[in-house]
């Protein structure tokens, strides 16, 4: 399971080691557990800072997937940690869920129960902050609609 931040405390995500990271080809930082910087690029994601969420964590997470440096159990936590965001409150945490998944699914894994969440989520969210029409902001159907499509094919 991911950690999270004590009850009370704001997880803190510490941007320069994701920067540094991110300037040295998403290198994986050194000095506490590959585990502990996984959950720290998770929380990230659900960051009320654009700055945070967006920018160096996203990046770093995203290549980390697509070179498999985040596979197998690891990899399949962050997908049920992800599938679970579909009913977090913060709308940047479930915006970022189907990206995540779609990127996991991509690399070969699924679950049916992370299908089973979007399912339910989908046709359900009414926040769309941010939708504009041309763009595929945050909020946007598209990366639900990407993640939808990829499921495709696993459609009962």
């Amino acid at each position: 399971m991911m950690k999270t931040a004590p009850a009370g405390r704001p997880f803190r995500v510490d941007a320069a080691r994701w920067r540094a990271s991110y300037t040295d080809d998403c290198s994986v930082p050194v000095g506490i557990p590959f585990s502990e910087f996984l959950d720290e690029l998770a929380e990230a994601l659900r960051d009320p800072d654009p700055q945070i969420r967006d920018g160096e964590p996203y990046v770093v997470l995203r290549t980390w997937i697509e070179r498999d440096v985040v596979a197998g159990e690891p990899r399949a936590r962050l997908g049920a940690l992800m599938a679970g965001r579909f009913t977090d409150p913060a709308i940047q945490a479930r915006a970022f869920a189907p990206l995540v998944l779609d990127m996991i699914v991509g690399r070969g894994d699924y679950d049916p129960a992370w299908q089973a969440a979007f399912t339910r989520w989908f046709p359900a969210e009414e926040d769309l902050r941010g939708w504009k029409r041309l763009t595929c902001a945050q909020t946007d159907v598209a990366p639900r609609q990407d993640f939808a499509d990829v499921l495709g094919p696993r459609r009962p």
